[in-house]
């Protein structure tokens, strides 16, 4: 991208209104920091990370362009907490030792990572509190200042305050017990600091959960009333699983008090569908407060090189002349070496894919712009055209369209909203977005498949994917399938391309129901749902239990009622209202009712 990263961090501290020393404190230098703000120095991944959670950014709307060995390391990130998720913390533990061997840079995220994960393995196991006291002081020390001030002169990390948090419940009814003063702090520092609703979704409703546990429960008060409706609210709106059900519990204790006793009900058989798929897929979300949900787009540097050169049908001496040597080259290919910053940007340049190791997909100077396409992208899901239509004419009005890929982004969604709102014909529909492709991949449709395909591009070609799933399924199925080899020909695991490869399920798994592929829809309808319960993400789950219910029914089994009535739950709770008033109307016209 053409605004370096440092750009990027420095506006959103400046917005903060904090200086570079309480930005980066227990985590780099000024002299590093500037350095980063000033573009001289691209900054670790981890630290990446870090900063931006202590700006109350998420930096899951990044894109990351990695080296092999620290790829790895987030993939057993990913691998260890889901065992732990899962309660398998024997194979925890194994990983854990696997990770301490492998950390090489930035070890104060990786010590602090690993003293977590053995906090709340010792905690699940019902391990002594000292026990569990010492691994999070060890974690807490990596980065926390020893006497941490709530009101803007320390600042956190949305995984710092959940630290604070979880070690305030461990110390919870003990003799090390903290004043409840530290809760109402830090849900006060996430209401005003975590200015980004992915980062304060992780703690808000944690310090929610604790606070009104803490409260007299005779009588519902105001404030109680209100952090459980937030929290609520918010954990709806990001689609999140963690806390979700035990914030549930108690906005349905809240409205039986008030005597809202209709919604209640729903709220409750929307309840009993959460634990539900908890029990289904073995998860433990109440045990395990310190999870972090993750929706991370990574790609690997040499599988890039590799492939763009293979399409390319250039020779390894073309592509490295002047840049490395042909040895240099084929060891990168191979994933045996690793190109720096340079070499990499130079090598994709040669290879005519631009790509950098940090990107945001839209080239923009400020993080706002950024936010504002998340906007529009859970708009567009819920089916929201007029909200929809207002955040793409801002995006209009800000993005610098000199930019291929902010042209193709821009012109994508508003053929998309043309063709929902104004009923543009398929075939136009259609060729307009091949008109759009061109602009970055100058060939025929066929040949579009060679080339590694930006997320961009991925998710035009699921919008002609969907249009066809109307008029042609047979085309439809031929797109997502290769759409789905862009995925599995890379090491990267598919968790890691969730954005674009969940909704290619939901797409995929409704055409398969519809042309009679039940046995495919119902094994990837299970597959979705897991990756969703894994990754601590619900705002699909509510699709693929109702393509598996349509299954279901196809097959005769009783079973499909259930599955859609917890496809209405899923869909209610997630704020899917499109999809869960067709859902509602065809159990009504089939009379399916709940027992």
């Amino acid at each position: 991208m053409n605004y370096g990263i440092g750009d990027i961090i420095a506006k959103l501290r400046e917005e903060r209104k904090c200086t570079q020393e309480q930005l980066c404190k227990g985590v780099c230098s000024v002299a590093e920091l500037a350095k980063i703000e000033n573009n001289q120095k691209v900054p670790g991944h981890f630290l990446l990370d870090f900063l931006f959670a202590r700006l109350g950014k998420s930096a899951d709307k990044l894109e990351y362009v990695l080296k092999k060995d620290v790829y790895l390391l987030y993939e057993l990130r990913y691998r260890i907490q889901t065992h732990i998720l899962h309660k398998e913390l024997d194979k925890a533990e194994q990983l854990l030792f696997v990770y301490a061997k492998q950390m090489q840079k930035e070890k104060t995220f990786h010590v602090q990572f690993i003293e977590i994960q053995w906090a709340q393995i010792a905690w699940m196991r019902r391990e002594s509190v000292e026990n569990v006291l010492l691994h999070l002081s060890r974690a807490i020390e990596q980065t926390i200042p020893q006497t941490p001030q709530y009101h803007g002169k320390t600042m956190f990390s949305a995984m710092e305050l959940k630290l604070l948090l979880f070690r305030w419940e461990v110390c919870r009814g003990t003799e090390y017990e903290r004043p409840i003063q530290e809760v109402r702090e830090i849900l006060d520092y996430s209401r005003k600091y975590c200015t980004d609703p992915e980062e304060k979704v992780d703690v808000y409703p944690y310090a929610a959960l604790l606070l009104v546990r803490e409260m007299d429960r005779g009588a519902v008060n105001g404030l109680i009333s209100y952090v459980v409706s937030e929290a609520f609210e918010l954990l709806r709106d990001r689609g999140r699983l963690l806390y979700l059900s035990e914030i549930l519990e108690e906005y349905i204790a809240v409205l039986e008090y008030q005597g809202e006793t209709e919604q209640s009900k729903l709220l409750r058989y929307e309840y009993d569908t959460l634990r539900w798929i908890e029990e289904e897929y073995h998860v433990f979300f109440e045990e395990y407060h310190l999870f972090q949900s993750m929706s991370r787009e990574f790609h690997l540097d040499y599988e890039l090189i590799r492939y763009e050169r293979a399409r390319s049908e250039k020779s390894q001496e073309e592509i490295a002349e002047e840049i490395c040597s042909r040895e240099t080259l084929s060891r990168i290919e191979r994933g045996k070496n690793s190109p720096n910053d340079k070499t990499f940007v130079k090598l994709m340049e040669r290879l005519d894919r631009s790509r950098e190791r940090i990107e945001t997909e839209l080239t923009a100077d400020t993080f706002e712009i950024i936010e504002l396409k998340q906007e529009l992208k859970i708009s567009n899901q819920r089916f929201q055209w007029e909200q929809s239509m207002q955040l793409l004419n801002e995006l209009k009005e800000r993005l610098d369209l000199s930019h291929v890929e902010n042209q193709q982004y821009i012109l994508a969604e508003t053929v998309k909203l043309e063709s929902k709102v104004q009923k543009i014909p398929s075939e136009r529909t259609i060729e307009k977005l091949i008109e759009i492709l061109k602009l970055s991949l100058r060939c025929d449709v066929e040949e579009m498949f060679e080339y590694r395909l930006t997320e961009i591009e991925i998710n035009i070609f699921m919008q002609i994917a969907y249009i066809y799933y109307f008029c042609d399924k047979e085309k439809a199925l031929e797109i997502d399938e290769k759409l789905f080899r862009q995925f599995e020909e890379s090491a990267v695991h598919l968790v890691f391309h969730r954005r674009s490869y969940s909704l290619l399920l939901d797409n995929y798994i409704c055409c398969c129901e519809e042309l009679g592929n039940v046995d495919k829809a119902l094994f990837w309808g299970k597959e979705i749902i897991k990756m969703c319960v894994d990754l601590g993400k619900a705002g699909q789950i509510g699709k693929a239990l109702s393509a598996m219910a349509s299954a279901l029914e196809q097959r005769q089994e009783p079973l499909y009622k259930e599955f859609h009535q917890k496809a209405a739950d899923m869909l209610h709770l997630m704020k899917m209202e499109n999809g869960y008033k067709v859902v509602k109307t065809y159990m009504e016209q089939q009379g399916i009712v709940r027992k």
